[in-house]
């Protein structure tokens, strides 16, 4: 009797062993699928062990849980490059479940630094990013923040903390509040009042950005930018001013707080600094040209009483 239950507990041994063993799923394969299911009806479909060849583990969060990059230039996609680079993802490992994209856009060239904040990736974008030319530089980092759950800008490897205003993914676009969505609304009807419209592509152009937080109470605050009155005959399409609005305390309710020909942010200081920028002339908003005429740049700071920006 004993004989017989010694072996049955070997055999039971054994099988926790074999179950202890089982080789652990291969998050890659998770990844590559998910990419297979977003370019579902691509005409050249590209497999899963290709895919998985232009992945790379990164450390996106500094936790022990593998994340991973996906660099379409290993594999030479023509579909996904182009003058502005090919497409780059990063996906955060999460514990018991499915890798997740953090960030994806088309880059030109990526570097990773460890700081006190953590990895930060450094890429360079077309030109036309930064409101250059296409060849120029156009330097923009991002960094994973564990409080906001989302990759959020940092400041450049050159030192350059001026956000070039892109989301990371979709995935971390918020919902406006009440109050900025009706300011888009209001800017749409300046369109209509001038009888114009906001062309095919308006909507797009109108939709408010978050940005890091400028006013100091720890939010996330919002930018109207890029904004565009367009008219259906031969009269030149008018710009609209950008539009800074702020949280100050209340994140269901930001306030106008700034209006500019062209606002700048930068992440060099905390809270973000703010700039305005103004046309003059043939002055370029950005370039790397040495022989370049910048236009004139003029900081801001934050009157908490008043609730608005002035110049410093």
């Amino acid at each position: 009797m004993l004989h017989r239950v010694l072996i049955g507990l070997a055999g039971l041994s054994l099988t926790v062993v074999a179950v202890h063993a089982a080789p652990k799923p291969d998050p890659r394969t998770a990844i590559a699928k998910a990419i297979q299911n977003s370019m579902d009806g691509d005409p050249d479909p590209t497999p899963v062990s290709k895919l998985k060849s232009a992945m790379k583990r990164v450390d996106i969060d500094g936790d022990a849980i593998p994340d991973w990059q996906v660099n379409w230039e290993k594999y030479g996609s023509a579909s996904w490059c182009g003058t502005g680079g090919c497409r780059y993802q990063l996906w955060r490992g999460v514990a018991g479940g499915d890798p997740v994209v953090v960030f994806e856009r088309q880059v030109r060239e990526v570097k990773t630094r460890k700081t006190a904040l953590g990895t930060v990736f450094d890429f360079d974008f077309h030109g036309s990013v930064c409101g250059g030319f296409g060849v120029e530089e156009c330097p923009a980092s991002y960094g994973w923040d564990a409080k906001l759950g989302r990759m959020v800008e940092r400041v450049a490897s050159n030192g350059d903390g001026t956000i070039r205003l892109m989301a990371p993914y979709e995935n971390f676009e918020e919902d406006a509040p009440d109050a900025v969505e009706a300011r888009v609304a209001a800017r749409k009807g300046q369109c209509t009042a001038m009888g114009a419209g906001v062309g095919d592509y308006g909507d797009e152009y109108f939709l408010p950005v978050s940005v890091p937080d400028v006013d100091g109470d720890g939010a996330r605050d919002w930018l109207l930018n890029g904004s565009t009155c367009v008219y259906t005959d031969d009269r030149d399409s008018v710009d609209l001013p950008d539009e800074l609005m702020v949280t100050a305390g209340d994140a269901a309710k930001p306030v106008l707080a700034l209006t500019a020909k062209i606002i700048r942010i930068s992440v060099a200081t905390t809270p973000a600094s703010v700039m305005s920028v103004e046309r003059v002339g043939e002055c370029e908003t950005y370039s790397t040209q040495p022989d370049a005429t910048l236009c004139p740049v003029t900081p801001m700071r934050w009157d908490g009483a008043a609730k608005m920006f002035a110049a410093r």
